[in-house]
This record gives structure tokens, sequence and C-alpha cells, in this order.
């Protein structure tokens, strides 16, 4: 045997034994310990890390569970409550609709009714133009409408009146809802009498313009408050009594100019005098705004 022959298997061992030392021990893993004698011996593993505690868990910003809104959030999320709307003290417009009842003792009057009373439909309206303390002033208007029948002689007989008055109404309030007045008013009053010809089957006429006066006091209540953020919206009735006036009118009668039926007439038909005076009354509901 050759001495390079000898040599083949030390020098094989050697790149073997190189090979191994050469190899990186893996991570995490130590090499074992060795005891004093130099003999390997086994050591308990290092005590495992203890787990970090979980993240509390996040209260929910949005969820069903009552306590992650407490009432006071709830409360203070929602919107303010609104103070409720102040009554004005005085209405500013207001408008009236109703029935005048007057009662006339006039001789006239028998011509055109078999009572001494007489009914009207009523309109009027009044805008407040002053308030001090308890005490305001309203402009007022006031329309009243009013037709009659009857027969005189066996002839029929018709009578038409239109009111229209203008006047200060001074009021007293107690309240908000309820206040007393007085209105004096003038104007004019418009009559339209009738009388049909049965014989001539033609119409007599007798119109005028006469002077009207009224004075009247009553009383006012607010029944039904429906104001809201729009305004104001109120519902009132009013009764009231008084007096009304009118000058007299003459009752002649004339046919119309363009009458061809009516007969020549030399004079008119008189039947007298009518004044539509005495005491009276109102009673309307009405609403301010």
């Amino acid at each position: 045997m050759t001495p390079h022959t000898a040599l083949r298997p030390a020098l094989a061992l050697l790149l073997v034994s190189a090979a191994a030392a050469a190899q990186p021990e893996p991570e995490g893993q130590q090499p074992p310990a060795v005891d004093s004698a130099g003999d390997d011996a086994p050591v308990a593993p290092p005590p495992a890390a203890e787990p970090a505690p979980a993240a509390a868990a996040a209260t929910p910003v949005f969820g069903f569970d009552a306590t992650a809104y407490p009432p006071a959030a709830v409360s203070d999320r929602g919107a303010e409550p609104k103070p409720p709307r102040e009554k004005p003290p005085v209405p500013r417009w207001q408008v009236f609709a109703g029935m005048r009842g007057a009662f006339v003792d006039d001789g006239g009057y028998n011509l055109f009714s078999e009572r001494d009373f007489a009914g009207q439909g009523s309109l009027w309206g009044a805008r407040t133009v002053y308030h001090s303390g308890d005490v305001s002033i309203a402009g007022a208007l006031a329309f009243d409408a009013s037709a009659h029948d009857s027969t005189i002689r066996g002839e029929r007989t018709s009578l038409a009146l239109y009111r229209l008055t203008l006047g200060p109404e001074v009021r007293l309030h107690f309240a908000p809802e309820l206040y007393v007045y007085a209105r004096p008013s003038a104007g004019v009053l418009r009559s339209v009498a009738t009388l049909d010809e049965s014989t001539t089957g033609s119409s007599l006429h007798s119109n005028g313009w006469l002077v009207a006066i009224d004075a009247f006091a009553g009383v006012a209540a607010d029944v039904l408050d429906l104001s809201g953020e729009r305004g104001e919206l109120r519902f009132w009735v009013a009764a009231e009594g008084g007096y009304g006036w009118t000058s007299a009118t003459d009752l002649r009668f004339l046919p119309d100019e363009d009458d061809a039926s009516a007969p020549n007439r030399v004079a008119a038909l008189d039947l007298g005098s009518l004044a539509q005076r005495g005491p009276g009354f109102r009673l309307a509901i009405g609403a301010s705004f």
C-alpha cells in the first residue's frame, strides 16, 4: 500500500467534520447545556412567554346596547323644544259674518212686511290702528243687506236695502281672548222699493239714497286658536246691540222710463214715506289673522 492510499480515509473524515461544523444552527435553538463534568445533560426549556393581554373591546359607537348611549347624551343630541307661541294682546285684522236684526216701527215699512222686524245679512271687517295697554282702536267697515216683500190691496210689493257704514271701534281688552267694544259709524243706505201693478203688468219703482247712522256696543270672545309658526289664525264670536237711524225717503212710485207697457201718469203714486229707524242687534262669527 502506498502512503497516498493510507491517507485517503483520514482526509475524507476531516472534510466531513469541517462541513458539519460549517452548517448554521437553527434559530431559537440553544446548544445543549454541558454540566461541569463535560457530559451532555438535559436542561428544562425556558418558560414560554406569557401572551399579551387582549386589548379592551372598544365601546361600539352604533349599536343596540342601551349602555352605548347614556340618557344625557341622547337628550343632548335632540332638538331643543321651542317655547309656546305668545298670543298677541290684540287682534290685527278681523272679518265677521252674521245677521243683523232691526225693529222698525214705521208705517211705511208696513207696505213691505207684515212684521215690525227686519232681518239682514251682515258683513264687517276691522283693522287695529292703535293699541296702548288694555285699550285699542280699530277702523271698521260694515255692509248690511236685506230683501222684504208683501202685498197691498192685492198688489205685490218688495223692498231691498243696502247699508254701508264706516267708523272707529273702541275696545277694552280684559284678556287676549276677550274684549268689549263700542262702534259709532255713519254711511249711506240704498233703498229700492218696487210695486207690481197687476192690471197693466208693469212695475213701479221708488229708489233713493239715504243717510245712515249706527251706534252699537258688544262683546267678542276668542273660541278657537289655530295660530302657528306662519302667523295668527283665531276664530271669534261676537254679539252686539244698538240703534240704527236713517233719513226718510218718500215712497213715490213711478214706472221705468223705458217701460212701454206702463200707463202714462200725470203724477207719481204716493204711498207716504219710509224711515228705517229702530233698535237692533248683530250676531256673528269671525276670524282674526
